[in-house]
């Protein structure tokens, strides 16, 4: 291009005593070469700061990814160490409840303890399960969505009932529908949402997620009652390092990290929300067809 703007020039140089309209037509192509040359530069630029944007992002998933594996492996030790004496409680509670059948407000406490001590090995066991999601080694393979969806909601009822918050999950797509994914990404995913949700969402709040089939495609809509998003920034909260918790310790890489993740699940994810009332985040996947 730019030999083509000198040449250009030179036609220009040699022909200063043409006609004013050859001179005319001479300065509109000069001028038109030189607006491409700028287009052009504009798209190599803009080019490049995705590409340079893309690398960071993915940099940090690879960052994330093992920091995932790291929680996952000491998650893994932790309920390993927890889950025996776990088991013994229980069995001795069961034990006593057998011995003082007919004292009853003996029992009832009993009964107490057991139905704590089993919903405390209901998350030790998520736990477990998410630290063998999370090692760093899980391959793509054929899954059972509801199943991840209700064990990482496990993992954040306490801390949800801890903030007075209700957490509810619906399946109205009938059967668990199958994707075709990795495990620990897609529980990442949901971990990732009910986090923010969670930030968003003040004292007697709730969050709902929501599975339907649409189609080949099963939809899971993670809403919220928070504080919602500002329009002006509804188009951007999937950009790298686009936050507006950055005094609060936010990167702005959690959502590109699930977008990211979303796509390459050959999938898309959207947000509705409204200013003061909530926010919506709407997942949509390909259904995994079974034999």
């Amino acid at each position: 291009m730019n030999q083509e703007i000198l040449k250009r020039a030179s036609e220009l140089a040699h022909k200063m005593d043409a006609k004013p309209d050859q001179m005319a037509a001479l300065f509109a192509d000069l001028v038109d070469l030189a607006q491409q040359q700028v287009a052009e530069i504009e798209t190599v630029r803009s080019e490049r700061d995705k590409a340079d944007r893309n690398l960071k992002v993915s940099q940090a998933q690879l960052v994330q990814s093992g920091k995932m594996a790291a929680v996952g492996q000491l998650a893994a030790g932790v309920a390993h160490e927890v889950n025996n004496p776990l088991q013994i409680i229980l069995s001795r509670v069961q034990l006593l409840m057998m011995r003082n059948q007919g004292q009853d407000p003996l029992v009832q406490d009993l009964q107490l303890i057991e139905a704590n001590v089993k919903r405390i090995s209901r998350i030790i066991r998520s736990l477990l399960d998410f630290a063998r999601h999370n090692n760093g080694e899980e391959d793509w393979k054929v899954v059972e969505l509801m199943p991840l969806v209700e064990q990482t909601a496990e993992l954040m009822r306490h801390l949800m009932e801890k903030s007075g918050i209700a957490l509810t999950v619906t399946n109205q797509a009938g059967e668990s529908p199958l994707l075709y994914g990795n495990v620990g990404e897609i529980e990442q995913v949901f971990l990732n949402l009910l986090i923010n949700a969670l930030q968003a969402t003040p004292k007697n709040g709730s969050i709902d997620i929501c599975a339907e089939c649409v189609g080949e495609h099963v939809v899971v809509r993670v809403s919220d009652t928070g504080k919602g998003i500002a329009p002006e920034n509804l188009s951007r909260i999937f950009e790298p390092f686009f936050t507006t918790r950055e005094n609060q310790g936010g990167t702005g890489l959690g959502l590109a990290i699930i977008s990211g993740i979303v796509e390459k699940h050959r999938g898309k994810i959207e947000v509705e929300s409204i200013e003061g009332e909530g926010t919506t985040f709407i997942l949509t996947l390909p259904i995994e067809k079974s034999e």
